[in-house]
This record gives structure tokens, sequence and C-alpha cells, in this order.
């Protein structure tokens, strides 16, 4: 069997490819172009929107660590006014109760009879004048310079409680009756003692208004040393802070004599 000379068909085929070729690689690239810019739009794409991710994520974990931060200064300040102001409370209270104490000591218990006009008005005189001389020489001036500060300041409403603001403002403005108890004795016994004083010779009769008010100045006086003594403000614990934090510590207690009162 005689089969066809098929090679004339063959170099033509081959010859129609190799002269193609061109035009299919250059259709081959024309069609791959928008497959490259698709592929190269949707991955700049991705890779915005996971900068963006991570961009959103720094950002929130910054202002969450600010936060955190500006929430643990913020608890520090407030448990260092609440411990200044308990330190101040607490020196108040050791100075007055050091004051009954040494008027106690020194000068005996309060007694009864004197209220009552139990006994002689010389000896009932004597003994207010006793109290009223001692209390002119070793009260010690109450400090109030931290609470003053710390009125109009924004932050005394973020540290303590109404309650704790109004027992603080209550103790402070009895210490300062106190005083003004002590200057109202002082001025009833120069008073006294400047109309006792003769005009031009011999004893002129001692004026009775220390003796009408020195009792009624001295009951306000001891009962007002005593409320404050027993029921002295309290603050509640302070808030927590994080672990780390400096911790303040408290001022040693300096103990007095009547020898070295505060002044």
């Amino acid at each position: 069997m005689i089969f066809p000379d098929l090679s004339p068909w063959v170099n033509a085929v081959h010859a129609w490819l190799l002269t193609n070729t061109g035009w299919l690689q250059v259709v081959a690239a024309f069609l791959a172009v928008p497959a490259t810019v698709y592929g190269a739009v949707v991955g700049a794409k991705r890779g915005a929107r996971l900068a963006y991710e991570l961009s959103e994520k720094s950002a929130l974990d910054r202002e969450a660590r600010a936060a955190a931060e500006e929430e643990a200064a913020l608890k520090r300040r407030m448990n260092s006014m609440r411990l200044l102001l308990s330190l101040e409370v607490q020196r108040n209270l050791d100075d007055l109760g050091w004051l009954r104490k040494e008027l106690v000591d020194v000068l005996g218990k309060e007694d009864g009879r004197y209220w009552e006009s139990g006994v002689g008005e010389a000896e009932r005189l004597a003994w207010f004048e006793a109290r009223q001389r001692f209390v002119s020489l070793y009260m010690p001036d109450w400090s109030h310079s931290f609470w003053h500060g710390q009125q109009s300041s924004h932050l005394l409403p973020e540290a303590l409680g109404p309650e704790e603001i109004r027992q603080l403002n209550f103790f402070h403005s009895q210490l300062d009756r106190l005083t003004k108890l002590k200057d109202m004795l002082a001025e009833r016994t120069q008073r006294d003692a400047d109309a006792a004083r003769p005009a031009a010779g011999g004893d002129v009769p001692r004026s009775c208004k220390f003796g009408e008010e020195a009792p009624i100045l001295w009951k306000d006086f001891t009962e007002t040393m005593s409320d404050l003594l027993d029921s002295p403000p309290t603050l509640a614990p302070p808030t927590p802070v994080p672990a780390g934090a400096p911790a303040l510590a408290d001022a040693p207690s300096q103990g007095r004599t009547l020898d070295a009162p505060s002044r």
C-alpha cells in the first residue's frame, strides 16, 4: 500500500506556525496584562486594608495604655491627697489628746462643784482662771494648711466622698472654735483685770463678768474637745493602684512636753 506524500502539508503547517508565533505571543501578552493589573490592584487593596487594621490596632493599644497610665496617675494623686489629709487630722488629734491629758495631769479632773457654785466664789474663779491660763500657754496651733489648700482643688471631689468632706470641714471648724473659746476666756480675764484696777488708790471690787461667763465658755471648750477626740473624721481606705506604684510612708509622730509646746 502506497501512502500519499504529506510532507508538503507538514511543511506548510510548520511554516504557518513559525509565521504566526509572534502574533500568538503578542495576543497572550495582551491577555495577561488585565490579569496582572487586576492581581496587583487586589493585592494593593489587601495590603492597604491590613496596614490600616494594624495601624488602628496600634492606635487603640496606645490609647488604652495612655488611659491606663492616666488612671493610675490619678489614683496615686488621690491617694496622696487622702494620706496627707489623714496625717493632718491625726496630728491635730495627737495635739488635742496631749492637751486634754496634760490638763488632767497638771490641774486635775473636772469637778462639778465649780460648775454649780458649790464652792466659794474666790476659789471658783481661781479654778477657772488656772484652766484659762493653761490653755492660753499650752494649746497647740492647729494644722489647717493642707485642708485649706485643697478646698478649691478639682481633685477633692474625686478623692473624697461628700460625707468625708463634710466630716473634715466640721473637724477643722471645731478646732477653730476651740481657739475662739480660748481667746474669749483670755479676753474676759483681761477685761475683769482692767475693771478691777484702782483708778486712784485703794481696792476696787473685782468684776463678776468672768465669773458669769467662764463656766459657760469652759464647758463649751471641754465638750468640743471631747467630741472631737471621741468622734474623729473617718476616711475610707485608699483606692487600689497598679502594682509597682511608689508607696508613701507615714510621717513619724512627734512627742510633746510642757517645756516645749507647739506654738
